[in-house]
């Protein structure tokens, strides 16, 4: 027969029972809940995965975020960098590994891989060659532009790999260490911010890209073959580098050389093209510009034509004028020696009294008209070419023209002949 103390000892049996019936039943209960997102979920979240190396062989087009142990991060920081990757990255893969001890990777010719350089070699052979995340391109260029991000914790380990957009614009991995890198250490050194450390990487690299397009569409095509040259150089190093170290992957990077060289040539054909234009347009505007000054010419001289034309005709005028007045002096002289004589002593064997007093004065007269004419008639011609020469250099409105100020009046013809002028001092008879 039981006693109370065997009664309470039993009943304390059946509550701890009971109790540790209650903890495993919660703890199974636990241990059936759905895992955080993953390749399978199809909800918005990190891809949890067992090896990182086996990333190539679980990468879904939707999924940009895997990882691989405990980081550290509550669940929610990792579902919004994942949505921050969809809007802001989405021809990024980021892996973050806890630990990279237990990586293997054997690649296609058989060489193995441990640790941290097992999952380098896996993302960069299997990831970027063999599924269609390194195919992704630019839609501007057409180039290739896939890259992934890779942050070891334990070993303290970030690694990047880019695409022919990177590379041809001094953002490959090769700028990496050093360089690109200054960001994600920044965020590693200031509190262990694993997720800054991706999100301030991509969004460097991702910032300069976008400007180094911008100042390719802004400058010429030179420029373009300059960056193109300038990464096959880098490529063929890394090629040269791959191929030392025995690694295959010495292969693509030949190939993304040979195609920016086939990116320079194209440039270069297309700076020579525009050069072409560009002289071929300076030639044009050239030419315009000559025929402008012409029709500017011609309608100027248009305009003062008419005045050119009148000062010319009074030129003319004036000309036959004195021509005349020369031609009737010379034969005043004549007439003056045939009647009158060379000088005085002609005239007082011709002539005495009143009729030589009269021709010293007609003798005195004429000399001094000869001696004057050539003077004045010079003077005159002088100004009349003057008038004319103004004329064609003016403008036919210009209120200040020359020709306007100083009216040229033809010379006036006399009736009277220079000959009947002497005529009238007959000879008289002396007495």
């Amino acid at each position: 027969m039981k006693t109370t103390g065997d009664w309470w000892r039993d009943r304390c049996t059946a509550r701890q029972l009971t109790l540790v019936m209650l903890i495993l039943s919660t703890a199974g209960l636990r241990a059936q809940a759905p895992p955080a997102a993953g390749p399978e979920s199809g909800q918005a979240g990190p891809a949890l995965v067992a090896r990182a190396a086996e990333v190539a062989s679980v990468w879904r087009p939707d999924q940009r975020l895997y990882v691989k142990g405990n980081l550290g991060v509550g669940a929610s920081p990792l579902a919004e960098f994942e949505q921050w990757l969809d809007t802001h990255a989405a021809h990024w893969v980021v892996v973050l590994v806890e630990q990279a001890d237990d990586e293997r990777y054997t690649d296609a010719e058989g060489r193995s891989y441990q640790g941290v350089e097992a999952v380098s070699q896996a993302l960069g052979k299997g990831l970027m060659n063999q599924t269609a995340f390194g195919q992704q391109s630019h839609p501007r260029t057409g180039e290739r532009d896939a890259a992934f991000f890779v942050l070891h914790l334990k070993e303290r380990r970030l690694s990047y790999y880019g695409s022919e957009a990177q590379d041809r614009r001094g953002l490959g991995e090769e700028q990496w260490i050093g360089n690109l890198d200054g960001p994600a250490i920044a965020a590693m050194r200031s509190g262990g911010r694993v997720l800054d450390a991706a999100r301030d990487t991509i969004t460097h690299i991702s910032r300069q890209l976008g400007a180094r397009y911008q100042d390719l569409a802004q400058r010429p095509s030179a420029t373009a073959a300059r960056s193109s040259l300038e990464s096959a150089s880098a490529s063929l190093q890394s090629a040269r580098a791959s191929h030392r170290r025995a690694d295959s992957g010495y292969a693509a990077q030949l190939i993304a050389a040979t195609r920016a060289l086939d990116t320079v040539e194209a440039s270069l054909a297309a700076a020579a093209r525009a050069a072409q234009t560009r002289r071929t347009l300076a030639g044009v505007g050239g030419l315009a510009g000559l025929l402008s000054l012409l029709a500017v010419g011609l309608v100027l001289n248009r305009r003062r034509l008419p005045l050119k034309t009148a000062a010319e005709a009074l030129c003319a005028t004036w000309q036959r004028g004195l021509d005349e007045k020369k031609d009737a002096l010379t034969q005043l002289l004549d007439r003056r020696a045939t009647v009158i004589g060379l000088s005085r002593d002609e005239a007082a064997q011709r002539f005495s009294g009143e009729t030589l007093r009269l021709g010293e004065q007609i003798i005195q007269d004429v000399d001094q008209l000869f001696n004057r004419s050539p003077r004045c008639s010079g003077r005159v011609w002088l100004r009349s070419e003057s008038e004319s020469a103004s004329c064609n250099s003016g403008s036919g409105e210009n209120p200040e023209s020359p020709v306007q100020k100083v009216k040229l009046i033809p010379p006036v013809r006399k009736t009277d002949s220079p000959r009947s002028t002497v005529a009238d001092l007959a000879p008289a008879r002396c007495e």
